[in-house]
């Protein structure tokens, strides 16, 4: 087996994984904070003036029903977007993992056998 261990196996395989989880997700939490949760607040405030502005008869009921339809396309395009360059990120980390069982196998065989 080209003298490696299983041990050395695990440990290539794993720096890789905490290696490029490190680099992918490193910014998820204050993304989070900085994006999402303002957005939610926002379509809360939104909302709340919706129906507040329906209830005064402000507004018409289908006014009221575009303006919510709106702000939640809204909010909803700012998630998206946040789980989308989260997903990016998960992806990075498998083919970083991918990358590291590919190397330990070549390795281990002594051809390049993936």
């Amino acid at each position: 087996m080209g003298g490696s261990t299983v041990g050395d196996a695990a440990a290539t395989i794993f720096d890789a994984l905490v290696s490029e989880t490190e680099t992918a997700l490193k910014d998820v939490v204050s993304d989070l904070q900085t994006h999402v949760v303002p957005t939610m607040a926002m379509l809360a405030r939104s909302l709340a003036t919706i129906g507040l502005d329906r209830a005064d008869y402000v507004i018409t009921e289908d006014m009221a029903n575009i303006e919510v339809r709106m702000a939640i396309r809204a909010a909803a395009s700012v998630i998206v977007g946040f789980a989308n360059e989260t997903l990016l990120g998960i992806e990075r980390i498998i083919n970083a993992v991918l990358g590291a069982i590919k190397q330990v196998v070549n390795t281990a065989v002594g051809v390049a056998v993936l």
